[in-house]
């Protein structure tokens, strides 16, 4: 019997003109629901729970990203980060 799930989700990062990623060390956090990844612009979402839809994986990813372009924002007193869901990476689709 199949099991589809998302297992793995990646994004690059945009970035406005005052914001640099000038080489940066590689960045990793961990929730209940992933494990994520930066390392070299892209962010890697490995998912820890069951998702078996796309949307539904996603919504969880870019709910922590929406969070992180927030934050940035705030900071630099301007929208300067992005993350841009790339569809060509290793996502697993069901």
């Amino acid at each position: 019997m199949r099991d589809p799930h998302v297992e793995e989700l990646s994004y690059h990062i945009e970035t406005g003109d005052e914001l640099v990623f000038d080489n940066p060390p590689p960045l990793e956090r961990e929730t209940g629901e992933f494990r994520m990844k930066l390392v070299n612009g892209t962010v890697t979402f490995l998912m820890k729970k069951h998702y078996t839809s796309l949307e539904s994986a996603k919504k969880v990813a870019e709910e922590y990203l929406e969070n992180w372009e927030i934050d940035i924002s705030l900071k630099c007193g301007s929208r300067q980060l992005r993350f841009i869901f790339d569809p060509s990476k290793k996502d697993h689709r069901p």
